[in-house]
């Protein structure tokens, strides 16, 4: 599968720093949608939000990628656009969940960190490690707190939806 960034106004924005070869922020999120995204998509909605700063996309996971799962699991991609930081309650699939939280501490930023831990490629190239945070909660339906400028995506690995089976 192929990824494409458009260019406004000639500007160029590879995934790849041309001149020092260091992954920019959008490689990472190309990264981890190609590890945890499979081609199936499902309806999404957020609920009490019009502004439109805070979009929310729906999927199956690819085989393997929910820890402990053979077969694809719910995933949903969280996006908050907002220059504030956003609490998002999630649908109670069970009763953990696999939180890939990637941020930068500034909007500009080439540095980028995941559940807190800065994202490095190693020194010949290798991607980083991308290993979630795993939340438990108890009942009722949780919440995490999506900081400004920031993106997650939230892997429901006990998730029995039967658009993923």
């Amino acid at each position: 599968r192929d990824y494409y960034l458009s260019a406004v106004e000639a500007h160029e924005y590879g995934l790849i720093d041309d001149a020092t070869l260091r992954p920019r922020p959008d490689y990472y999120a190309s990264l981890l949608h190609k590890r945890l995204v499979g081609q199936r998509v499902l309806k999404a909605q957020v609920a009490d939000t019009d502004d439109g700063l805070l979009r929310a996309y729906a999927g199956c996971s690819r085989a393997g990628a929910a820890g402990g799962r053979s077969g694809p699991a719910p995933v949903v991609t969280l996006v908050n656009l907002d220059t504030e930081a956003r609490a998002v309650r999630i649908p109670n699939l069970g009763s953990r969940i696999e939180l890939y939280q990637v941020s930068a501490r500034h909007a500009l930023e080439d540095d980028v960190y995941l559940n807190g831990s800065p994202l490095t490629a190693g020194d010949d190239g290798t991607p980083p490690r991308t290993g979630p945070a795993i939340v438990s909660f108890d009942s009722g339906d949780p919440w995490i707190e999506l900081p400004a400028l920031s993106y997650a995506f939230v892997v429901f690995p006990a998730g029995d939806v039967l658009a993923c089976r």
